[in-house]
C-alpha cells in the first residue's frame, strides 16, 4: 500500500535483548521490534481473510450514515488496528477518486515517518462525517430506554450508539464521555432506571451544571447500579431465610420457634347429608334429607329448659313462703277476734 515512508528498523526476536533506552510499541500483530533512535512503529498489514470479512460489516457512508466508523472504532479498539487496515476495509465500498482522496487525506494525518496513528484515524472520521447521509430520528433515540434485566454498562453502549448514529451530532464520539451538552445529559437520566436515575440526582445534584461531564454521570450511575445489585443480593438473601424459616416453623404465634407444627394433618369430614367423606354438603350429589339436623337446636332447648326449671322452683320456694306468712297472719287475726 503507497503512502507514507516506513522508517528502517531492526527487529528482534523474543530471546534478543532490547535496549532500556530504546521505547517498545506494541501494536497489532504484537511484534517487538528496536531502532536505535528509540521509539518506532512497525505497520503489519491485517490479512485478506479478515479485511474482506470486515468489509461485509459496514456499508459506504451515503447508505449507512455513521455507521461504518463506529464498526471501524469497535475494530480498531479490540484488534489495535492501524488506519492502513481501516483503509483496506472501506475501499471495497469506495469509488477510485474517493480512494485517492481518503488516502492522502491518512497519509498526511499520519505523517512522513508514520508516528501518528491516532492523526489518521480522525482523518478517517472527518472523510466519513464529510460523506455521510444525515440521519436524524429522535423518537428512535428517545424509545431507547434501559430494560429491567440490562446491566447499566450494555446500556450505555446501545444508547450512545443509537444517540451518534440518529442525533446528526457527529462532533462527539470518542469524546463523548467529555461532553457537557445539557441536553444529553438530561437524555440520559431520564432513560435510565428509575433507581439508578435517583441515585445518581442524590449524589451528583450538580449534574446538571455545565462543569458536569457524560463520564461523571456514568461513574456515578455505575456506582449506584453496583450499590442497587448488592442491595438485590442482600434481600434475595433475606426472603431465602424467611422462606425457610416458615417452612420449619409455619405457626405465626410467638413461640413457633420452641413449638413446631406436628406433621399430623386433620382427619377429613364427612358430608352432613349423606355422611360419605369428599365433598360438602354444598356439592352433595344425593337427594337432600327431608329433615334438619336440629342436634345443636336440642342441646340449646335442654339448656334453656334447664334454666326454666331452675326459676320454676324459685318461684316455687317464694310462693312456699308467701303462703306460709299468709297463713300466719289470718291465723293471728283469727285469735285476736276470739279475744275480743
Amino acid at each position: 500500500m503507497g503512502g507514507a515512508t516506513i522508517p528502517q528498523i531492526k527487529t528482534t526476536s523474543e530471546e534478543e535483548k532490547v535496549d532500556e533506552k530504546d521505547e517498545i510499541v506494541n501494536l497489532r500483530p504484537l511484534k517487538k521490534i528496536e531502532s536505535g533512535e528509540g521509539r518506532t512503529i512497525l505497520y503489519k498489514p491485517s490479512s485478506p481473510k479478515d479485511i474482506e470479512k470486515w468489509s461485509t460489516e459496514i456499508d459506504h457512508p451515503r447508505r449507512a450514515g455513521l455507521q461504518p466508523w463506529m464498526k471501524l472504532k469497535q475494530l480498531m479498539l479490540l484488534y489495535e488496528l492501524h488506519p492502513y487496515d481501516g483503509l483496506a476495509i472501506l475501499f471495497k465500498h469506495l469509488s477510485g477518486t474517493e480512494r485517492t482522496q481518503i488516502r492522502y487525506e491518512v497519509e498526511d494525518a499520519i505523517g512522513e515517518d508514520g508516528m501518528r496513528p491516532g492523526k489518521g484515524w480522525e482523518a478517517i472520521k472527518v472523510w466519513i462525517q464529510k460523506h455521510s447521509r444525515a440521519q436524524v430520528n429522535w423518537t428512535t433515540i428517545t424509545r431507547c430506554m434501559q430494560k429491567e434485566d440490562e446491566g447499566l454498562d450494555q446500556f450505555n453502549k446501545r444508547l450512545f450508539e443509537c444517540y451518534l448514529l440518529y442525533s446528526g451530532q457527529t462532533e462527539y464520539d470518542m469524546d463523548i464521555d467529555q461532553s457537557q451538552d445539557l441536553p444529553l445529559k438530561t437524555m440520559y437520566i431520564q432513560q435510565v432506571l428509575p433507581e439508578i436515575r435517583r441515585g445518581v440526582k442524590t449524589r451528583l445534584p450538580g449534574w446538571d451544571n455545565q462543569s458536569s461531564t457524560m463520564a461523571a454521570i456514568k461513574e456515578f450511575g455505575e456506582k449506584v447500579d453496583r450499590d442497587e445489585e448488592v442491595r438485590i443480593r442482600f434481600l434475595a438473601d433475606e426472603k431465602k431465610g424467611m422462606a425457610r424459616e416458615r417452612e420449619r416453623f409455619p405457626q405465626s404465634n410467638r413461640d413457633r420457634g420452641r413449638f413446631p407444627q406436628s406433621d399430623r394433618q386433620k382427619e377429613p369430614r364427612p358430608c352432613h347429608n349423606c355422611g360419605q367423606i369428599g365433598h360438602w354438603i354444598t356439592e352433595c350429589k344425593a337427594l337432600r334429607k327431608m329433615y334438619r339436623d336440629r342436634s345443636n337446636e336440642r342441646v340449646g332447648e335442654e339448656n334453656r329448659s334447664n334454666k326454666m326449671r331452675e326459676r320454676l322452683k324459685k318461684l316455687q320456694a317464694k310462693s312456699v313462703e308467701e303462703l306460709s306468712r299468709l297463713c300466719d297472719s289470718v291465723l293471728e287475726t283469727n285469735n285476736n277476734t276470739n279475744l275480743e
